[in-house]
């Protein structure tokens, strides 16, 4: 599908381009931008390049950030070598670097350093238009075909599905009107071949007399099995996009659980599914209080190809949180203040059985002594790629940093091992018993975290 835009971005900026975005989106403006439009599956770099093969120019969104990264200048040169427009959008002052200058040289920039933010958009909007003219004739030769469906067959067809239509209800209707003739009347029983009038009650004086009924204790109704409580549909549209796979990578830094919302309702945008502004998400301020925690706590996660309900969780556990979807709204609270409501019936794990098959498999060890586990888990993730078995990037790892902290270790805690021929489960735990770390296997994905107390040495 064409798009208006392609917003190029560092990764660590992009709460501002999905906010530009929207902004854009709502001025009837189309975007392409990552991850929200790449496909769950696809590769990162295909979809970078399917993505401005589709659109018609490109906004770079500048900063200290962006200028000092390859992905995009790799996308800024993509650009120019497919003869895309680019307006660079300065949210920052500052020297750009002497390879992103030669890339930009040629390009008007837009200042948008002085704040608020949304003050620039609307210059931003008219920009991009009076760029986007250059296509029109291409738009107008488009929309000038004839539509397919004022086609004369087309309209053909109508009309014969019409006359289809309507004679099926009449035929309907008939058989309708014959049933209700023919159906015997409760009034009249047939004995011996003939037809009876059934007798009616004897009346006296007028009344009609009861015929008597056998005395029996009055009985208690049975009581109405308690069932669970039924789904709504806007929340079953929720549970499949939360269902789905996605990419949630942050790289070294946190973010702000506020942000993590904002990026979440940007990356289930979907007007067909009825959610053209993403998935509705409530941060309940009373759970946050009984927690301890607000909206500025930061969060890690670097995740890819993992259900989205999987990820969230996750997400929130480094707070103490949880989630609920009831009535359509996904709300984030304390685990204590909402019972769980109805949930639909979770599919068999099978990214977790495919996981438990690779770490059956035996995978050669021999890391010297003051490896960093950084560099283990690195390793793991690219010996255990298959596409074929549904894992295009390995086993999907993640360490919690709970447990990290719990055991007062980091990704760059020492670990050595050599081993062959052994399966990656037992070698695994070797290296992680080094470190009183353990793992577990759930949702699709390897989670590395503490030992419990008492499984560690005294």
């Amino acid at each position: 599908m064409k798009k208006d835009i392609f917003l190029s971005h560092s990764v660590k900026d992009k709460v501002i381009a999905l906010e530009l975005c929207r902004s854009l989106e709502e001025r009837g403006l189309s975007c392409w931008v990552a991850p929200r439009d790449i496909r769950p599956g696809c590769s990162w770099s295909d979809a970078i390049v399917e993505g401005i093969e589709v659109s018609n120019m490109m906004v770079v969104i500048l900063s200290p950030r962006s200028d000092s990264s390859g992905h995009v200048k790799r996308e800024i040169e993509l650009s120019i070598s497919r003869a895309k427009p680019i307006i660079p959008f300065a949210i920052e002052q500052f020297k750009l670097s002497p390879s992103m200058e030669y890339c930009l040289t040629h390009c008007q920039w837009l200042d948008a350093t002085t704040r608020p933010l949304s003050i620039h958009l609307d210059p931003l909007a008219r920009a991009i238009r009076s760029l986007l003219e250059l296509k029109e004739p291409e738009r107008n030769t488009k929309s000038n075909r004839a539509d397919p469906q004022s086609h004369p067959s087309r309209q053909r067809i109508s009309k014969r599905v019409f006359l289809y239509g309507t004679i099926c209800v009449a035929i309907a209707l008939g058989f309708l009107l014959v049933w209700s003739m023919l159906k015997p009347d409760p009034t009249r029983s047939t004995v011996q071949g003939k037809t009876q009038e059934t007798p009616q009650s004897p009346s006296v004086q007028g009344k009609t007399q009861e015929t008597p009924q056998p005395h029996s204790p009055p009985q208690k109704p049975p009581e109405a099995a308690r069932q669970p409580e039924p789904i709504d549909p806007k929340s079953k549209i929720i549970y499949s996009k939360l269902d789905q796979p996605v990419s949630m990578s942050f790289g070294a830094d946190d973010i702000p659980l506020s942000d993590l919302v904002l990026y979440l309702r940007e990356m289930t945008i979907d007007p067909g599914a009825g959610l053209p502004k993403g998935i509705p998400i409530h941060v309940d301020p009373v759970g946050l209080r009984n927690a301890g925690r607000t909206v500025d706590d930061k969060i890690s996660m670097n995740l890819e190809g993992i259900p989205l309900r999987a990820t969230l969780q996750l997400a929130l556990d480094q707070l103490k949180l949880t989630y609920t979807v009831k009535d359509g709204v996904l709300k984030i609270t304390c685990p204590s203040d909402t019972p769980e409501p109805a949930r639909e019936p979770e599919l068999v794990d099978e990214r977790s059985k495919i996981i438990h098959s690779k770490l059956e498999e035996p995978l050669e060890m021999f890391f010297k002594l003051d490896t960093p586990l950084s560099d283990l888990l690195k390793y793991i993730k690219q010996a255990t790629i298959d596409e074929k078995a549904g894992l295009p990037t390995g086993i999907p790892i993640y360490v919690d940093p709970a447990g990290l902290k719990d055991v007062e270790k980091t990704m760059a805690g020492s670990i050595t091992i050599n081993v062959e021929d052994v399966p990656l489960k037992a070698s695994l735990q070797l290296v992680l018993d080094q470190l009183d770390l353990t793992y577990t296997v759930k949702g699709g994905i390897l989670m590395i975290t503490s030992k419990p107390i008492e499984s560690r040495p005294k």
